[in-house]
C-alpha cells in the first residue's frame, strides 16, 4: 500500500484528478478495485460521481462515502482504496493511518486531499506520504514545491 497526498487551492482539479484515476484504474493500480471509500472531512462536500469510460476493461467501483465523524477503520476492506477528501489537519486518525494502520489493512492505496499544507505543523504530512501532486496554481503551493525540491531532493 502506498499514500499519495494532493494539494492544490479549491476548484483546481484535485477530486477530478482522482475520479478519472479511479475511472481508468487498469492503467493506475495493479489490482482491480472493487470498492473507494471517501472520507469527507468537510461539511457539505461531497466526491461526485464516477462515469463509465469507452475501452476500460474493468468495471467502475463502488463509492461509500462518509463524514469524518462517522469513520472508523474497521469498514476497511483489503484492495479498498481510501479518500480523505479536503483534510483540514492532520489529526490523530490520519496520523495513525499513515503511520501503519492501513498497511495492515491491505488497502489498495490511500489519498489525502487537501487545500494548504501551510496550516499543517512542518509540513508533518509530508513525512508519510510516499507521492505528492501538486496543482501549482497558487503562491502557497509554489511555496511548497520549492520547499519539497530545497529538503527532499538530493542532486550534488
Amino acid at each position: 500500500m502506498s499514500s499519495t497526498l494532493v494539494t492544490s487551492p479549491s476548484f483546481s482539479g484535485k477530486s477530478t484528478y482522482l475520479r478519472t484515476l479511479l475511472e481508468y484504474q487498469h492503467l493506475y493500480f495493479r489490482e482491480p478495485v472493487a470498492r473507494v471509500i471517501v472520507v469527507n472531512c468537510m461539511p457539505g462536500i461531497t466526491f461526485g460521481t464516477l462515469q463509465e469510460r469507452p475501452g476500460c476493461p474493468r468495471p467502475l467501483p463502488e463509492v461509500l462515502q462518509i463524514s469524518a465523524e462517522s469513520y472508523r477503520s474497521d469498514v476497511l476492506q483489503p484492495g479498498d482504496v481510501l479518500i480523505f477528501e479536503d483534510l483540514p489537519i492532520i489529526n490523530d486518525t490520519v496520523r495513525a493511518l499513515l503511520k501503519g494502520e492501513v498497511h495492515h489493512s491491505g488497502l489498495a492505496h490511500f489519498f489525502l486531499v487537501t487545500h494548504s499544507l501551510l496550516s499543517m505543523k512542518n509540513y508533518e504530512i509530508l513525512t508519510y506520504a510516499h507521492r505528492i501532486v501538486l496543482f501549482l496554481q497558487s503562491s502557497a503551493v509554489t511555496v511548497l514545491a520549492t520547499y519539497l525540491l530545497q529538503t527532499r531532493f538530493l542532486d550534488k
